[in-house]
């Protein structure tokens, strides 16, 4: 399952749901989101938003999105707000993106 969801970059979907990773991998909602508690800790939001931010933290010190707005790194990454964005970067990292941002390029 994690496989899938990594290799096929669902959780950059920002419609993604239990309900449409069941379907796709033929399993229930309920052990979808029993196993990624058990093996993440996580809850199935949180596991994807983790993915997602993992992502995000990539593009922000990528040379390659140095055109790109927090915004639009935020989007790219499956996030559907700006405030969802910053919310859980927040929570994942302890920093704004921007902080973030900032923090890595003085390295």
């Amino acid at each position: 399952m994690e496989n899938h969801i990594k290799s096929n970059k669902n959780y950059l979907n920002p419609n993604l749901s239990l309900k449409i990773l069941s379907k796709e991998l033929n399993l229930s909602e309920g052990y979808i989101s029993q196993l990624i508690n058990k093996n993440s800790n996580l809850n199935f939001n949180d596991y994807i938003n983790s993915l997602r931010i993992t992502d995000a933290k990539n593009m922000l010190v990528d040379s390659e999105y140095n055109n790109y707005t927090i915004l639009a790194i935020g989007l790219e990454s499956g996030f559907n707000s700006k405030s969802s964005f910053y919310t859980a970067f927040k929570k994942f990292t302890g920093k704004t993106p921007v902080e973030y941002k900032k923090s890595v390029r003085n390295l």
